[in-house]
Order: C-alpha cells, then structure tokens, then sequence
C-alpha cells in the first residue's frame, strides 16, 4: 500500500446496516482515510481506515462507540509495520453519487430484502444504489438507497408496513453521510 499512513484500525461488527453507520461516523470524527468498509461472510461488516495516530485514535473510539453490541472484535495499531500495510487491501471508489441522505436496509432473507425495497421505492422519490443477496453474508440480504432524509424515512415506513418485524434485521439513516460515503463503501 503506497502512502500508508502511520497507524491502521479495523472494527468488525455482527450488522451491516450498523457497519454503514459506524463508517459514516468515524470519517466524520477525525480525519482518517477509509481503506474498506465491506459486508463480509457470515453477515459481518468490516471496517479499516488510516490516518496519522491521533487521528485514528479518535475515530477508532467514536466507531467503537457507535458501533455497540455490534461490535465483535477491534484493534488499533499505531505505528503499523510495512510489512503488514503490504497485505492491506487498496479499497476501490466507485462513482461519487449526489448523496444527501443514506438508508441501509438489512433482512435475514433475500425474500423479505426484495418484497421491503419494492415497497420503500414505490414509497418516496429514493434510488437503490446497492443490493446483495445472501452469497457471502450468511444468508442475509441488504440494499443502500439515497434520497433527501423525508424521503428515506418515508421508504422505512413502507419497509416495515411490508416486511415482516422478525425477517428486519436493521435499517439505518445516516441523515447527512460523509463525502466518501457511500463511494469507498464495497460489497
């Protein structure tokens, strides 16, 4: 990894929805580079970032923070090893999206994912941005939707009038995401 910073953090967590969350709320925290936020298999979010020690510090705190009973492991290194920054992955952007608000939706089913957006994008002026279906997150399925916040909430209100309460596994809105959300985000 070319121009590693100084010191890494990762946090993993048990909800993708809460992992968008928690991505959204370190960028915001301190000035730190997001190296990957991903849904992962087993239905777990990763999240690693970089930046000079403080920084990283202070952002790992918040999204430790953020993240809450989500939280399955955490570690910050300060001063990592080039030896390590070496197998880190590089993260790809995908195209910037005009992004006033973020809505994650999380289900335990691909059924229940499918039948909630239909119902949430009928429901408001919203775009789907992203979808995956069970391969890779034990089972579960989630979508990323953009849109002004009434619009987002008005989707979350259809959602859960269609979905049944125990196939929702999250939803979450991030009002005003930070401007590499959702662009470093990878599925």
């Amino acid at each position: 990894m070319k121009n590693m910073k100084s010191s890494l953090g990762v946090i993993e967590l048990s909800s993708i929805a809460r992992g968008v969350v928690v991505s959204d709320a370190l960028l915001k925290k301190a000035h730190v580079s997001l190296i990957r936020s991903m849904a992962v298999s087993c239905g777990k979010h990763i999240i690693m970032f970089v930046g000079d020690i403080a920084e990283v510090e202070e952002s790992f705190h918040s999204g430790v923070h953020h993240g809450g009973s989500d939280v399955i492991d955490s570690v910050m290194i300060p001063m990592v090893d080039k030896q390590i920054a070496a197998f880190l992955p590089d993260g790809k952007s995908i195209s910037r999206r005009n992004t006033e608000a973020l809505l994650v939706i999380e289900t335990k089913t691909v059924c229940s994912t499918l039948l909630g957006v239909d119902a949430a994008v009928k429901a408001s002026d919203v775009v789907v941005i992203e979808m995956q279906f069970a391969v890779g997150i034990g089972g579960k399925a989630f979508s990323m939707m953009t849109g002004t916040l009434h619009d987002l909430e008005a989707s979350v209100d259809a959602f859960e009038h269609t979905v049944t309460s125990d196939h929702i596994v999250n939803t979450e809105i991030i009002a005003s995401p930070h401007e590499e959300m959702p662009s470093r985000f990878l599925i």
